[in-house]
C-alpha cells in the first residue's frame, strides 16, 4: 500500500468536498470536471454510464428531478496502490421535501470510489454506491 503525502490528502479532500458542493447545488457540470475521461458510474438499478458525456446526462436528469439537500460521509478506509485510490464510505443523503424522492436512492447509502492521480490531480475514476438499507 502506498502513503498519501500531505498534498495528496489536500487534494482528496477537496475533491470530495467539490462533490458534495456539486451535488447539493445540482451542478452536473462541475460534478463532471471531478472526473476522469473514462469515468465509471454504477447506481443501484441503474445500467452502467460509462465516460464524461453520459456521466453528464445522467446527473443532468437526475438535478431535473432531485434536489439533495445535504450530504454526510462518514470514512470506513482509504488506501493507495500507485496512482489509484479505493474509498469506502458511508453516507447520508436528505433529499429535499419539495423533491421526488427517487425510489433508488435511501437516505443511508454507502460507496466506493476508486480515484485516479492524474496531471490535474486526483479525480473520480468510478463511483458506486448503493442503499444500506
Amino acid at each position: 500500500m502506498g502513503e498519501f503525502s500531505l498534498k495528496d490528502k489536500e487534494s482528496i479532500n477537496s475533491l470530495r468536498a467539490k462533490q458534495i458542493f456539486a451535488i447539493e447545488n445540482g451542478d452536473a457540470n462541475s460534478y463532471r470536471a471531478l472526473c476522469t475521461d473514462d469515468i465509471l458510474l454504477m447506481l443501484q438499478g441503474n445500467d452502467v454510464v460509462a465516460g464524461k458525456s453520459d456521466f453528464y446526462e445522467t446527473e443532468l436528469k437526475l438535478f431535473s428531478n432531485v434536489k439533495f439537500e445535504s450530504i454526510k460521509q462518514t470514512p470506513i478506509r482509504i488506501e493507495r496502490q500507485g496512482n489509484l485510490a479505493v474509498e469506502v464510505r458511508l453516507q447520508e443523503l436528505v433529499v429535499a421535501a419539495s423533491a421526488e424522492s427517487p425510489k433508488d436512492y435511501k437516505s443511508d447509502r454507502k460507496y466506493s470510489h476508486v480515484l485516479r492521480k492524474t496531471i490535474d490531480g486526483w479525480c473520480f475514476a468510478v463511483l458506486m454506491s448503493n442503499n444500506s438499507e
